[in-house]
C-alpha cells in the first residue's frame, strides 16, 4: 500500500516500485530472501501467492503502520516473530493462525499499537512471554487465543483496553495472577477462559464492564477470592465464573442492572456465607449457583423479573429455610431447590418439580 522505492527479489533482480501492489514471478521453485528498501505504510502478503515464507528476519520498517493480516494463516513459517514495526497502529489478524512458529514473541509491542484483536490467535507453539504492551492498545479481542505454549505472567493491561473479549482465552502455559484491570474495559467475555494455571484472586473489575460471560470459565486454579462488588454496569453474567472450585470467600454484592446469570457461579463449591440480595432486573437465574455446596442460610427473595430459574439453587446442600415467593413471571423453575434442605411454603406452596 502506498510503495515507493524497490524490491530486491532474491534472485538477482531488483525492482523500483512506486505503486500501491508489487508482484515476481520467479524462473525456478527455491528459498529467496526478500529485502524491501522502500516507505510503505501497509504491508501484507497477497492471498493469491505461491509462495510459503519459511522465516521472518525483520519487521522493523520504520515507515509501516497497518500490518492487517499480513502472514494470516500461512502455516509454513517457523522461528520467532521479530521486532515489530515501531510505528505499527492495526495488526489485526497480522499472524492468525500461523502454527508453525514456534519461537519467542519480541519483548515490547509497539507503544503506537490500537487494533491487537486476533494478531497472534492460534499461534499454539510460539513459546516464552507474553509483550510488555504499549499504552494505546484499545482492541485486544483473541489477540493471544489458544497460545497455550506461551509461559509466564500476564503483563500489566494499558489503561486503553475496551475489548479485551477472548484475550487470553485457551492460553492454559500461563502463571501468576491476573492483573489490575483497565479503568476503561467493557467486554471481559471469555477474556480468561481456560487459563486453568493462573493463580490467586479476581480483581476488582472496573465499573465500566458490561459484558463479563465466560470470563474467567474453567480458571479451576484461580484460589483467593472474588471481589467485594460487581460492576454497577454488568448486565451479562453468563458462566462468568463457573468451575472456580478452589476460589473462597462470599459471593460478591450485586450490581443494579445484571439481567443473565446462567450459571455464573456454578460449582463455585469453596464459596461460602450466604447469597446476597439478587438484583431485580436479573431475568435468567439458570443454574446461577448450582453445585455450590459451601453456601449456607437463607435463599434470597426472588426478583419479579425472573423468568427463567431451573436448577438455580439446585445442589446448595447447605441452603435452608423456607422457600421464598414465587414470581409470577416465572416459567421455568424445574430442579430449582433440588438437593438443598429448603422447605416449600405451606401458604404459597411451590410445584413438587421444584425440588
Amino acid at each position: 500500500g502506498g510503495c515507493d522505492g524497490y524490491v530486491d527479489w532474491g534472485d538477482g533482480t531488483a525492482q523500483d516500485v512506486s505503486i500501491s501492489s508489487v508482484s515476481h514471478t520467479y524462473s525456478e521453485g527455491g528459498t529467496y530472501e526478500i529485502k524491501l528498501g522502500a516507505s510503505i505504510s501497509k504491508f501484507a502478503l497477497s492471498t493469491f501467492t505461491n509462495a510459503n515464507p519459511i522465516s521472518l528476519q525483520q519487521l522493523n520498517l520504520a515507515t509501516v503502520t497497518d500490518m492487517s493480516s499480513a502472514f494470516a494463516n500461512r502455516t509454513t513459517i517457523t522461528g520467532s516473530i521479530p521486532e515489530l514495526p515501531p510505528a505499527l497502529e492495526n495488526g489485526n489478524g497480522m499472524f492468525r493462525n500461523c502454527t508453525g512458529l514456534d519461537g519467542t514473541l519480541p519483548a515490547k509491542l509497539p507503544e503506537n499499537l490500537i487494533n491487537g484483536r486476533d494478531m497472534f490467535s492460534s499461534c499454539s507453539k510460539l513459546t516464552g512471554n507474553i509483550p510488555e504492551f504499549g499504552a494505546n492498545l484499545t482492541n485486544g479481542q483473541y489477540m493471544f487465543m489458544d497460545c497455550r505454549s506461551l509461559t509466564g505472567s500476564i503483563p500489566s493491561l494499558p489503561n486503553t483496553l475496551t475489548n479485551g473479549y477472548g484475550m487470553f482465552s485457551g492460553c492454559s502455559g500461563l502463571t501468576g495472577s491476573i492483573p489490575e484491570f483497565p479503568p476503561a474495559l467493557q467486554t471481559g467475555c471469555s477474556m480468561f477462559q481456560g487459563c486453568t494455571g493462573l493463580t490467586g484472586n479476581v480483581p476488582e473489575l472496573p465499573d465500566t464492564l458490561k459484558d463479563g460471560s465466560n470470563m474467567f470459565r474453567s480458571c479451576t486454579n484461580l484460589n483467593g477470592t472474588l471481589p467485594a462488588k460487581l460492576p454497577e454496569s454488568l448486565t451479562n453474567g453468563f458462566w462468568m465464573f463457573a468451575g472456580l472450585s478452589n476460589i473462597t470467600g462470599n459471593i460478591p454484592e450485586f450490581g443494579a442492572n445484571l439481567t443473565n446469570g446462567q450459571y455464573m457461579f456454578m460449582d463455585c463449591r469453596s464459596l461460602t456465607g450466604s447469597i446476597p440480595s439478587l438484583p431485580n432486573t436479573l431475568t435468567n437465574g439458570y443454574g446461577m449457583f448450582s453445585g455450590c455446596s459451601s453456601l449456607t442460610g437463607n435463599v434470597p427473595e426472588l426478583p419479579s423479573s425472573l423468568t427463567i430459574g431451573n436448577s438455580m439453587f439446585s445442589g446448595c446442600s447447605g441452603l435452608t429455610g423456607v422457600a421464598p415467593a414465587m414470581p409470577p413471571s416465572l416459567t421455568g423453575y424445574t430442579y430449582i431447590f433440588r438437593d438443598t434442605q429448603i422447605t416449600n411454603n405451606e401458604s404459597t406452596p411451590w410445584p413438587d418439580n421444584a425440588w
